[in-house]
């Protein structure tokens, strides 16, 4: 559930008559106060996401009754809504009840079938990327009710991102059992919701209108009412609820929309019936005492912005704290992204974080690098300064400097440093993306020899696998003339290419994987050895024989694996997939996942995630995830 910063609870009582009072005051004050006046802002649109291709792995066991296979996903984060519009909750349906077989002598029954969860609504089904409408089966509901809420919604690999949307979007029957807790429409729509998918929030809440009062919808949909800048709707749910629901939430939404609407004693009444209940919300205080005339100094820390924090340094005309991106969520940092009130600087580092956490086209971070002006001297050294000073300026000026340079060499250097720069930061994936129009204007050649490895493993990443083969040919033929790089080069793209081709295009050799390895001989033997367990197990994990004999140099390294993946989710993987519950391997899947994302999950543990999707009959997505894991573990 999304909450305000040290949500609390107000007595009832206190709250409505403080409410009333707050009415009478609010009424005679109106007539001479002015409304605050507001600065509009609308979120950028999203695009949709590419169709990828299929894969033909080899099984190490025999195959388990699994799902059917779903539509495949590509390493571009979904952003955005699946152009689908399904019937609302109480549609008439085709009809399925009226007279039935029965046994001799009892005549003709009639039946009436059990009335549809509106918790199964949704915006996508099996036909348009979404999985089928019996994913759930043999699914608990209680199971599913606990694990929703642990749900990353700050995850920044794109197949992990697609999956939970997926898995929150499906149109699909509900889960079998009882759960005393919220809803599972609720539950779908508060992780939708923290994950910045607005648009997928309206849409579920208009499918279910019967469940509009639930609280947890209601707040939700309030949050994002807040962030589109629809004040008017976003204070009518507020005056709703606050005589409904005593969390302080409503009580500080109703406090702002009265400073809105210029009843100013009324909202100072409120704000200390906040204050004497011990809400310690300081953004929140600090604003309202720039709305109020209280305070005139310039807030310079708010490090957690919640959506009603936006919407109160809009009307505040307040300029968004430089640190306001540090502890934002997604929805937060898509708002921050295209800011007016915001510094440059503060929009670029929210527009990098958005953008790697799907909430933001990618497109729209090209056209803020696109923005930032640079002199002449800049441009001409780009690599050495953003190599002396990285961050999102030094990114913006490495995307121009790859953009307009004529001389394919220069360009290649400086994606080079673009994707070096992105990769300590953790944002490799978001560097890829956002250049890969100027990836893909290079062709290989002799003189970029010296680049190949980082241009096949960026079309690789970025989708382009037809695109990398040409690489992998040059860096071949320029081995065969003794050159060292080029021989290295092609080592890393055939590893690559086993783990991200679905097609198979460069052939499968087992004894290849030796020759890989004596060709690591130049790296320091603790890198040589993590590699080699990076691609050993991702191979394996992908259905790959290998030899025995190729984990033999890796034994010395036994005593230092130390971590091992949860015994629990590893037998729940197991069983989930080799059963073929679907919707429970994927939400397994993502519980599975640790803190910080793929980078820091066990690498036996990503396996497990890996072969449990190919078994679930989700193989795109385990190749997407492997590579994923490959690049983001150092190959």
């Amino acid at each position: 559930m999304i909450v305000s910063p040290n949500r609390t609870i107000v007595s009832r009582s206190l709250l409505i008559a403080g409410l009333m009072c707050c009415s009478v005051l609010g009424s005679a004050w109106a007539q001479s106060s002015k409304p605050v006046q507001l600065i509009p802002l609308g979120p950028p649109k999203d695009t949709a996401e590419p169709a990828p291709q299929s894969d033909q792995p080899v099984r190490l066991r025999p195959p388990a009754v699994s799902a059917e296979t779903q539509p495949p996903t590509t390493l571009q984060p979904p952003a955005g809504t699946p152009s689908v519009t399904p019937a609302p909750f109480g549609t008439p349906q085709p009809a399925t009840q009226g007279a039935a077989l029965s046994p001799p002598g009892q005549g003709i029954q009639v039946t009436t079938l059990q009335a549809l969860d509106p918790s199964s609504v949704g915006l996508i089904d099996a036909n348009n990327g979404g999985f089928p409408r019996t994913m759930w089966a043999g699914t608990d509901l209680a199971l599913v009710t606990r694990l929703l809420p642990r749900l990353s919604a700050s995850e920044t690999s794109p197949v992990m991102q697609s999956l939970l949307r997926r898995l929150l979007l499906t149109a699909a029957d509900v889960p079998q059992g009882k759960s005393d807790g919220p809803t599972l429409l609720g539950l779908r729509i508060d992780r939708l919701a923290a994950a910045g998918d607005t648009e997928s929030v309206a849409q579920l809440l208009k499918l279910a209108p019967q469940f509009s009062s639930d609280p947890i919808l209601r707040l939700t949909e309030t949050e994002s009412l807040w962030l589109t800048g629809d004040h008017e709707n976003a204070c009518a749910r507020a005056k709703e609820m606050v005589r409904q629901d005593s969390d302080t939430f409503w009580l500080k939404a109703m406090t702002f929309c009265r400073m809105l609407e210029g009843k100013q004693p009324a909202a100072l009444m409120s704000l200390a019936m906040l204050r004497e209940q011990g809400d310690r919300d300081d953004g929140f205080y600090a604003l309202m005492d720039r709305l109020t005339g209280a305070e005139a100094a310039p807030i310079d820390s708010l490090s957690s912005p919640s959506p009603l924090h936006i919407a109160m340094l809009r009307a505040a005309r307040q300029q968004v704290p430089g640190d306001a991106a540090s502890g934002a969520g997604p929805a937060v940092l898509k708002a921050l992204a295209t800011s007016a009130n915001a510094p440059l600087e503060l929009r670029l580092e929210a527009a990098e974080r958005a953008e790697a956490m799907g909430v933001l086209p990618v497109e729209t971070l090209a056209q803020i690098y696109a923005s930032i002006p640079f002199n002449s001297d800049e441009l001409a050294n780009a690599v050495t300064i953003a190599e002396q000073s990285p961050g999102a300026r030094a990114n913006a000026l490495l995307y121009q400097v790859s953009q307009v340079h004529e001389v394919p060499a220069a360009r290649a250097e400086a994606l080079r440093a673009a994707w070096r720069i992105g990769r300590d930061a953790g944002r490799y994936f978001t560097a890829v993306r956002v250049t890969l129009p100027a990836v893909r204007a290079l062709t290989p050649s002799p003189e970029l020899t010296f680049a190949a490895s980082e241009i096949g493993r960026a079309l690789l990443v970025g989708g382009q696998v037809g695109e990398v083969v040409p690489w992998y040919e040059l860096a071949r033929q320029q081995a065969i003339a003794n050159d060292p790089d080029a021989a290295r080069a092609a080592l890393d793209l055939w590893a690559l290419l086993q783990i991200g081709d679905p097609q198979g295009t460069v052939p499968w050799d087992p004894g290849f994987v030796r020759r890989w390895w004596q060709g690591l001989s130049t790296l320091p033997d603790d890198q040589r050895s993590e590699n080699a367990e990076v691609l050993l197990t991702l191979l394996t994990a992908l259905g790959y024989q290998i030899d025995a004999g190729d984990w033999e140099p890796l034994f010395d390294r036994i005593s230092e694996t130390t971590t091992m993946p949860s015994p629990a989710l590893w037998h729940g993987l197991r069983n989930a997939s080799g059963e073929g519950r679907l919707g429970e391997t994927v939400l397994l899947s993502l519980t599975a996942l640790e803190e910080g994302g793929i980078s820091q999950t066990n690498l036996l543990s990503l396996a497990a995630i890996i072969e449990s999707l190919r078994e679930a009959g989700l193989r795109e997505d385990a190749r997407r995830l492997a590579l994923e894991a490959a690049v983001t573990h150092g190959l």
